[in-house]
């Protein structure tokens, strides 16, 4: 790369009405995340079907929350094991038969979804125009605290608290179609070989890409942040909890006022 002259800065100046104010704090949307993965919350960090009947239980155990979230996402993926090879499927997930959803607070109350419900509830958060057996073979759960209908666990409130939530998971119809067809001579990676003394190796990755291995993850999404800038480019992050009236589980706190609204 050459110059073919010498380089030239221009600069434009606009000169803006003194009717126009622009305040020196800009307030901009900053959603953030809470990403937990599955060997984070339960025991193991890998899902496996023996066959296309099977069912396996995940259960994600005592996720510490100090507000409650706007809505929380539940999705498998293929686990990096199977990632190696060039024909895997991207979207290929286990498929989300029910769910089962405990706030630790008291009384505790478990509350299970079939996948009707759950397939309902992913719709009305993501507007999504997925008919029922789209959303089957790319299954991802959408979950809001209004939904759950439990008292003092509404979005936004500023209190700490703790959800198990419970996975009963099975293949999704492309999976299963893709465990049935599968042929070990169409794996384009390592297979069965013979040795020099006539013995046949174990076909094991050629095995897998039929059946591959899941991972689960978990994000809470919170929507209600703000980023605020002023003329000197300091930034913060301001969060807009909303004011629960009571023990808010905070050590030394006995109520919790939420935050101030900023005004400039």
């Amino acid at each position: 790369m050459q110059w073919t002259g010498q380089p030239v800065l221009e600069l434009e100046l606009v000169d803006l009405s003194p009717k126009v104010r622009i305040s020196p704090v800009q307030s901009l949307w900053l959603p953030q995340r809470e990403i937990y993965y599955q060997d984070d919350l339960s025991i193991g960090s890998e899902v496996q079907f023996t066959n296309t009947t099977s069912t396996v239980t995940v259960r994600m155990s005592n996720v510490r929350l100090n507000e409650v979230f706007t809505t929380v996402t539940l999705f498998g993926q293929l686990h990096d094991d199977n990632k190696v090879h060039f024909d895997y499927v991207a979207y290929l997930r286990p498929f989300i038969r029910s769910i089962n959803v405990q706030v630790a607070e008291s009384p505790q109350i478990t509350t299970q979804y079939s996948s009707e419900v759950i397939y309902r509830m992913y719709k009305e958060n993501t507007l999504s125009r997925a008919t029922y057996n789209q959303w089957r073979s790319n299954c991802i759960c959408v979950l809001s605290p209004q939904q759950l209908g439990i008292t003092n666990f509404s979005e936004g409130l500023a209190i700490v608290s703790a959800i198990n939530i419970e996975l009963t998971l099975e293949m999704s119809p492309i999976a299963k179609r893709l465990f049935r067809n599968w042929e070990v001579s169409n794996f384009t990676g390592e297979v069965g070989t013979v040795d020099n003394n006539h013995v046949m190796q174990p076909t094991t990755r050629a095995d897998a890409a039929g059946n591959p291995k899941y991972t689960m993850r978990t994000i809470f999404n919170y929507n209600n942040r703000s980023l605020l800038m002023n003329a000197r480019r300091e930034m913060v992050v301001k969060k807009n909890a909303r004011k629960f009236n009571g023990n808010s589980g905070l050590r030394l706190v006995k109520a919790s006022g939420g935050l101030k609204s900023y005004s400039v």
